[in-house]
């Protein structure tokens, strides 16, 4: 069962810079299709995405996110009038370039970060809105008043490009939030996380062998069906636990799952092309760092006003869901 808490009842404390970093590469469907087997039309009706970028061999999950933290605290200097880096990193990813020492310790030092606490978070897709409500804790206990979020995701190391049910979703790419204080009202307003482990071996890589992380294998259709019975209660519940209705509701960035997942669940909460953005279809699913892109190239399309009620809505392996409503300050 998900649990809620009366986080208006806090300290408001909300997005105030963002930024991404993707790979210059690039795969086309016709790509995918001579590897795995299939024909175009098939990815496309079946996903709706047409191309992803894919990392180089010098493109690592922590040289990506670096760049995204870089471009992340650039927009927050220039938005927001940060004069200074953020007092804590927490890095979601499940595609580790290494085991030990965790992610964050790479990005951190590759970001040229100062001294900080810093923290790897493995929710899969739902990790970037995981490592949001996790930083809002932090500043709720007076251990950092600001923070950098950030997902990256490089899928070569868990996908297999031959296997058809896997090989057109996935592309490379790292989103960061740049979270600190705003003003009442704004910002966080309420935000649920929910795991349902008996679905786990849905979407799953396969035991750890030695140099590897193991190959994911998924089963879509229970995957669809489990995030379309449970992911619009958590958006109505957490919308309601802010006071807010859909009707209130200015755009939903949806995780990139698959395209036609999104339209499914767009028209299913009963909103308009326009308020759910849509990247999947070029970017593909880059997992937890799919909900900054989205937001970044959303606000690049049609800036974001200050005010805008935003939900953020993800969902990945575990099962697990989470959903973050803001205020858009």
């Amino acid at each position: 069962m998900s649990r809620t808490r009366n986080i208006v009842a806090g300290p408001a404390y909300g997005v105030i810079g963002m930024g991404m970093s993707l790979p210059v590469g690039a795969m086309s469907n016709e790509q995918i299709a001579e590897r795995s087997g299939v024909d175009t039309e098939w990815i496309l009706r079946k996903t709706g995405v047409t191309e992803r970028r894919v990392a180089s061999d010098d493109e690592t999950t922590a040289s990506m996110a670096a760049a995204a933290v870089h471009d992340t605290i650039a927009h927050a200097k220039t938005r927001s009038d940060v004069d200074g880096p953020p007092e804590l990193l927490i890095a979601a990813t499940s595609t580790p370039d290494r085991l030990v020492p965790a992610p964050a310790f790479d990005i951190h030092a590759l970001a040229g970060l100062p001294h900080m606490p810093c923290l790897s978070i493995d929710g899969a897709c739902a990790g970037i809105a995981q490592a949001m409500i996790t930083a809002m804790g932090f500043y709720r206990m007076g251990m950092a008043d600001s923070a950098v979020v950030v997902g990256s995701h490089r899928s070569e190391l868990i996908c297999d490009r031959t296997e058809r049910k896997t090989a057109a979703l996935f592309g490379d790419g790292a989103g960061a939030y740049f979270l600190g204080p705003v003003p009442d009202g704004y910002g966080i307003l309420s935000a649920q996380m929910l795991t349902d482990s008996e679905y786990r071996d849905s979407v799953c890589t396969q035991p750890l062998r030695t140099g590897h992380l193991g190959r994911l294998t998924m089963d879509g259709r229970r995957l669809v069906e489990t995030f379309a019975s449970e992911l619009p209660k958590m958006i109505y519940s957490s919308l309601g636990e802010a006071g807010l209705t859909m009707a209130d509701v200015d755009r939903v960035f949806l995780h990139q799952g698959n395209v036609r997942m999104v339209e499914a669940f767009t028209e299913l909460l009963g909103l308009s092309r326009a308020q759910v953005p849509i990247t999947g279809d070029l970017l593909g699913n880059t997992a937890s760092a799919s909900l900054p892109i989205t937001t970044v190239l959303s606000d690049r399309e049609r800036p974001i006003e200050r005010g805008e009620v935003i939900v953020l809505a993800t969902a990945g392996a575990g099962v697990n869901g989470a959903v973050v409503v803001l205020r858009w300050y």
